[in-house]
């Protein structure tokens, strides 16, 4: 540019005209690249502090801009939970939906799914997601639990007694893993799949439980209660109140606290 510039006014200093040169445009610079994971961050931190909208922008922004597949599955459960804070329960499921889609052989993708069609009330489809997660994890107590239930209320009563039949049969074999499994980790596996059951009787196998001489066992039994509620059954507390007072393995400890404060 400098030298556009002193041959210029070397021309006006001699008298010599000419026409003038046509402007040059302005040069442009290309837009620089979003950036995803921020983006994803500044979304997080939106929904957090209950800003919906801009949560909404954020995590939208990333959807189409990731290229990290783990990043826009995020993105998508943060658009559908945004969209589900604003009440829009058709886009929630919308998004909910790419997530399946993206991930379709995972049972948190598919149980997310059947929240938000739960949500947006819509039964048969949250039926529809239910057997999806079931066939992906067979042990999981509470889809089988929630699938009942929708069956009941969509007038598939008969569907729904099935389902019962196939969720107390995965009940009694962990029950019974729990119990009798030489392995420490095939009990306390057991003990993890009991947490999604809902009903006294698991609750006080889980308390039988915790005298395990393995830790890891009754750690397990601990959080599987917590999920259940401790005052399920009036032995529970009693027994986790006692376990506290002579346990001296600190997990162990730190899930007891954890249950008996509703955690």
């Amino acid at each position: 540019m400098k030298r556009v510039v002193l041959a210029a006014a070397l021309v006006v200093g001699t008298g010599c005209h000419r026409k003038a040169d046509a402007p040059r445009p302005a040069p442009t610079t290309a837009a620089a690249p979003l950036d995803a994971a921020a983006l994803y961050v500044k979304g997080k931190a939106a929904l957090e502090n209950k800003m919906f909208s801009e949560a909404v922008d954020d995590f939208t922004k990333v959807t189409t801009s990731a290229t990290d597949p783990d990043l826009r599955v995020n993105a998508w459960l943060g658009l559908g939970a945004a969209y589900g804070e604003l009440g829009d329960h058709t886009r929630a499921v919308a998004a909910f939906e790419q997530v399946t889609v993206l991930r379709p052989d995972d049972g948190d993708a598919w149980r997310v799914l059947a929240e938000g069609m739960a949500a947006a009330g819509k039964r048969d489809k949250q039926a529809a997601a239910l057997e999806h997660l079931i066939a992906l994890e067979p042990d999981d107590l509470a889809a089988y639990l929630d699938l009942a239930g929708v069956d009941v209320a969509i007038g598939k009563s008969e569907q729904s007694a099935d389902v019962y039949v196939r969720y107390e049969a995965r009940r009694r074999d962990a029950v019974v893993q729990l119990g009798k499994a030489k392995d420490p980790a095939a009990r306390a596996a057991a003990a993890e799949v009991l947490g999604g059951a809902r009903d006294a009787g698991t609750a006080r196998a889980l308390v039988l439980a915790l005298t395990d001489k393995d830790p890891t066992v009754r750690v397990a039994c601990a959080e599987s209660l917590a999920r259940i509620g401790v005052d399920i059954d009036p032995e529970v507390r009693p027994a986790l109140n006692a376990l506290m007072k002579k346990e001296t393995d600190g997990k162990v400890r730190a899930a007891v606290d954890d249950a008996l404060a509703g955690k």
